[in-house]
């Protein structure tokens, strides 16, 4: 018998003894090995950033600016030491202290200092673009961040989905009018939304979904907010919402399986028939995600750029 389907979207065990050391177990096998492996990369990228700004000969930032990269470093770093002392304490406050950190101080830090502080050279060339388009637009943080710095799926989903929010309404814009505004970035720009327009508009027409029609170019800052969005909404947010769901679904029904081996099984008879998801399963939810990617452009196209003569049939 397979998962109820609220406890299948949720994640969480129907007897909140089992839900309790379950949360407990996954912290201390799983979150903190990640945050061991990370360490270097989560504690030192905020004192890195800070020190090229300050040796920089044209000048710093402003005091908010350092604030925010500062308390980056400062509860990275905390949250670093926890895993590699992970007492009762650790255990009890890794993850308030994540959650409040990937949903306050790091899209803080990336919107106060990310746009001010990694520009594209000049001239820009394709890997400059392309580091600029994944990571002083704020998709490194939303695409990386839940896997480098994970939660319970529970606690992910509000949280993950208010920050998505949050960079798309109030991040993407400043960054396409800042993008408007360099002449020599419009071809990138232009020729990355053609790419992924025409990846998009094939997978649907083999499907018979949409008939692909000539269609004018797109002014450059119009392109950029749609193909911004669109990247924001598959990349930064379903991707790896649905990594997190799978593998800890996956990790709750060998918890299971573990508790009962062992005898000590507390949960209700729904929570002993947790199932983990076969390989097939896993396989036919890609291919509907790469389906709703194609969906998911062409359906946010027209909020952005005037579609002329191209429609669904």
């Amino acid at each position: 018998m397979v998962n109820s389907p609220l406890a299948a979207a949720l994640l969480s065990f129907e007897s909140p003894a089992l839900e309790a050391r379950y949360c407990a177990h996954r912290t201390a096998t799983f979150f903190f090995a990640v945050d061991r492996y990370s360490a270097a990369y989560r504690a030192g990228a905020p004192l890195v950033i800070l020190g090229q700004r300050l040796l920089k000969p044209e000048g710093g930032g402003t005091a908010l600016q350092y604030l925010m990269v500062s308390l980056a470093s400062a509860f990275t770093t905390l949250s670093v030491m926890m895993a590699f002392f992970p007492g009762r304490w650790a255990v009890k406050w890794r993850e308030p202290v994540t959650v409040f950190l990937r949903g306050t101080i790091v899209p803080a830090t990336v919107l106060t200092c990310f746009l001010d502080w990694n520009r594209m050279p000049d001239p820009p060339s394709w890997i400059s673009y392309i580091f600029v388009a994944f990571h002083t637009s704020g998709l490194s943080m939303t695409s990386i961040f839940p896997l480098a710095m994970p939660v319970l799926v529970k606690h992910h989903l509000p949280l993950h989905a208010a920050v998505f929010l949050l960079m798309v309404n109030a991040h993407v814009p400043r960054f396409c009018y800042m993008i408007s505004k360099r002449p020599d970035s419009h071809s990138y720009v232009l020729a990355s939304w053609r790419a992924l327009s025409s990846c998009a508009w094939n997978f649907l027409n083999a499907m018979q979904l949409i008939d692909v029609r000539e269609d004018t170019t797109p002014e450059v800052e119009a392109a950029c907010g749609h193909m911004f969005t669109w990247l924001y909404i598959m990349v930064g947010l379903v991707v790896p919402t649905y990594v997190m769901w799978m593998l800890e679904n996956q990790s709750r029904a060998v918890f299971v399986e573990r508790e009962i081996a062992r005898g000590s099984f507390v949960g209700s008879q729904m929570d002993r028939r947790w199932q983990a998801l076969p390989g097939t399963v896993v396989f036919f939810h890609a291919m509907v995600v790469m389906l709703l990617a194609a969906v998911c452009w062409e359906g946010t196209v027209g909020y952005f750029i005037d579609r002329g003569d191209r429609m669904f049939v």
